[in-house]
């Protein structure tokens, strides 16, 4: 597709001895789901170096959400497409960026979140609800609650309580 900045296909999500534990499908590209989540599977992804160098490249100051946010460029930048074959697995087990991220990952996501959508982006004001309520039980059942209802259908990245100081 010469229109596309970007194409993403299906795939799986495989466990550390490559066992399947969910299959992903590549689900017509949609930038308003796009705006909270990345909603694609990340290595079943590819884009065009020309968009890529247009929209500035990867930036090096993100650690963990810097596909999510190179995506958000280029999706302003041109069509996005989804095909249906199977492109890639994505291997899930504790100790990656993902698992081991903590607060750090979720203040990233928060930003870029906030820097797009402005101050009242969901997961922007899940990550200060979270902080404010990580201390207690109580607290964090009511932001769980409140978020719940004001996103029901909105996936967010912003979600969970990780251990260790924010």
């Amino acid at each position: 597709n010469p229109d596309a900045v970007a194409i993403y296909g299906a795939g799986r999500k495989i466990d550390a001895a490559g066992a399947t534990l969910k299959s992903v499908r590549a689900r017509p590209f949609d930038a308003s789901l796009l705006r909270t989540a990345l909603t694609m599977l990340q290595p079943a992804t590819f884009f065009r170096r020309d968009a890529y160098l247009a929209v500035g490249g990867v930036r090096h100051d993100l650690h963990y959400a810097m596909d999510w946010e190179l995506l958000l460029r280029l999706a302003r930048h041109g069509k996005i497409v989804a095909i249906e074959d199977e492109l890639a697995c994505l291997r899930c087990y504790p100790g990656t960026k993902t698992e081991i991220g903590g607060w750090q990952r979720l203040a990233e996501i928060a930003e870029i979140g906030r820097q797009y959508h402005g101050s009242f982006d969901p997961n922007f004001l899940s990550y200060r609800l979270r902080r404010m309520a990580r201390r207690s039980t109580f607290a964090r059942r009511v932001v769980d609650g409140v978020l719940g209802r004001l996103y029901p259908r909105r996936r967010l990245v912003v979600v969970g309580w990780p251990e260790g100081p924010p």
